[in-house]
């Protein structure tokens, strides 16, 4: 076998052990990567390239909003991030109802998110009991 094919082979199981350890990725073998020799070898290497490249967008955008950076921009093209992308949206509104009802605004009512909006609806109940706010009629329906 060809010896960038034992380089880049070496080089996929460093990388796919550092992913699964959520370490820093070995730097890619460039050299091995343009003399593979073989177009189907290339282009094979090519799709794990890329999917690296999309896990690492990946898990840096993951890293973002754990941290609790909600404004931070998607990577476009990479369908590993679209279930972020729709919990990022998700936050974003839920970041807005809060301020709201922070503002005052006892109308707020959350109906996506399962048991965050239960528990958030709760806290809006909880809210208007004690503030003795007049419960519109969506709310009671809600409960």
């Amino acid at each position: 076998m060809n010896e960038n094919i034992h380089i880049l082979l070496a080089w996929y199981s460093a990388t796919l052990e550092a992913m699964t350890r959520g370490q820093a990725l070995p730097e890619t073998p460039l050299q091995a990567t343009e003399a593979i020799g073989s177009d189907e070898l290339a282009a094979f290497n090519e799709r794990i390239l890329r999917f690296v490249d999309h896990w690492s967008e990946f898990r840096a955008f993951a890293e973002t909003m754990a941290g609790g950076d909600l404004s931070a921009s998607c990577p476009r093209g990479n369908q590993l991030v679209a279930p972020l992308k729709s919990l990022q949206a998700s936050l974003r509104h839920l970041t807005w109802q809060t301020e709201r009802v922070a503002a005052g605004d006892l109308n707020q009512q959350v109906e996506f998110m399962g048991d965050y909006s239960l528990a958030f609806n709760s806290m809006i109940v909880s809210l208007r009991q004690a503030c003795n706010f007049p419960f519109s009629p969506a709310t009671v329906a809600f409960f």
